[in-house]
């Protein structure tokens, strides 16, 4: 979720359904500051598993009904925007035909504050995260739109309202997990002198009330680079790095951590974890070059299991799993050339097959392998059957021009199996507008 992925699409009318435009009520955000804890004890009532979310791309995720992402606009504004499977459509989350999609008028604009942002679907409600900028300048240029904040809203972008925000130096870093109750993230805080210099960098575990927005947080934790990977039953994995005197010397710690508890634990395997590993529910997956087989670690049970591979890996210079979907994950493959091949993984048998399947594309697109964005059901998958480029002005007014490339994608629905074959038998998803 937290890749850099800019989308720009045209204005289109949206599905007659959807509730009409007004303008968004934006009341002042709750206080951020509890008392901090030792653990962030659960909610009266709090038992339901977590769920790892956010891994869909181009920066939303989906639900059984549909996929929602943020679209960012040549202004740089997003819209939100929903892929609907069973119409198989795409329409910009406002049901105005009259509307430009342009400002708060309309349920599915999103002012722009400097930063990424996230569209993510938990329960009846719809939440449009924002990662926060860590730039001076986009807070002088923004203003509180350039703070870390999540804004809710009905599943038809109707009646959004900011549910909380977060203070200056303060970002959302790595993916994000949520019960039906309570929504989990990674908060970096970074403390500077009266003269803007660096001191100290910590992250938290913060804990969001999905209802009135009040906030819970862990105990301060300085390991670099710590983040959610996985999340399941109540616990969530925690990825940081043991970084050395050099880059290339970080390994990779994964903790399991007790939402309801507070309490931590090293992941324990006897053993190294390969780079590139992926979390699907509460099993760890990564690819063992050595051994040319797929591991799986059960990250509650701390139990492990080793698939043989149907295909050999180790003459690759690294391996690398990404993106998992339902069932599968999309592997990529560097040579000692620098090249870049991809194929998909069987998470249950370990099969591999080669993703040849293209999207149309510019010519200098280096590598134009469909990109899966994911598992509708058991036997579709939600890809990008083509490719375009566009340019997102930042200038904000100002006399600074700031410009960013973006990506706009056109999506189809593809057989699981048609996949696998590489055959390319999509069913166009119908952009309305």
């Amino acid at each position: 979720m937290r890749k850099i992925i800019l989308i720009v699409f045209s204005a289109v009318l949206a599905m007659g359904m959807m509730a009409g435009c007004s303008v968004a009520d934006m009341p002042q955000p709750n206080s951020t500051a509890p008392a901090q804890s030792a653990h962030i004890p659960a909610d009266e009532g709090d038992s339901e598993p977590l769920s790892f979310l956010g891994q869909g791309a181009p920066l939303g995720d989906g639900d059984e009904n549909g996929y929602y992402y943020m679209s960012q606009r040549a202004d740089g504004s997003f819209n939100v925007r929903y892929v609907d499977y069973a119409s198989r459509s795409e329409v910009v989350l406002c049901n105005r035909p009259e509307c430009t999609h342009d400002n708060e008028s309309c349920t599915a604009w999103r002012p722009y504050g400097g930063s990424e942002a996230g569209a993510i679907p938990i329960g009846d409600a719809l939440y449009t995260i924002f990662y926060g900028s860590a730039q001076e300048g986009d807070f002088a240029r923004y203003g509180d739109l350039a703070k870390m904040r999540i804004e809710k809203s009905e599943k038809d972008g109707s009646g959004t309202k900011r549910l909380m925000a977060l203070e200056p130096h303060q970002t959302l870093e790595g993916g994000i997990a949520a019960d039906g109750n309570t929504l989990y993230m990674t908060v970096q805080t970074v403390e500077q002198t009266e003269q803007g210099e660096e001191i100290r960098v910590t992250r938290e575990i913060y804990a969001v009330n999905l209802q009135d927005g009040t906030v819970q947080k862990s105990e301060a934790m300085q390991q670099a680079d710590l983040h959610i990977v996985g999340a399941a039953g109540r616990s969530l994995l925690l990825l940081s790095y043991d970084v050395g005197q050099t880059l290339s010397e970080a390994s990779a710690q994964y903790m399991v951590y007790d939402v309801d508890t507070g309490e931590s634990k090293p992941l324990a395997f006897e053993g190294t974890i390969g780079a590139g590993a992926v979390c699907v529910q509460s099993e760890l997956c990564w690819l063992d070059k050595e051994q040319n087989k797929l591991i799986k670690l059960d990250f509650l049970k701390g139990t492990s299991i080793s698939l043989p591979l149907n295909a050999e890996i180790g003459g690759f210079e690294q391996v690398r799993l990404s993106e998992p979907l339902q069932a599968y994950a999309n592997v990529y493959f560097y040579g000692t050339d620098g090249t870049e091949t991809r194929a998909l993984l069987s998470l249950e048998s370990g099969e591999l097959f080669p993703l040849t399947l293209e999207m149309d594309a510019p010519d200098d697109v280096p590598n134009k392998a469909i990109k899966i964005f994911a598992q509708i059901d058991e036997n579709t998958f939600l890809t990008a059957q083509g490719l375009s480029y566009s340019e997102v002005n930042l200038s904000a007014g100002t006399d600074e021009e700031r410009f960013m490339p973006s990506m706009q994608y056109t999506f189809a629905m593809l057989p699981v199996q048609s996949c696998l074959e590489n055959k390319a038998e999509f069913q166009t998803i119908r952009r309305i507008s």
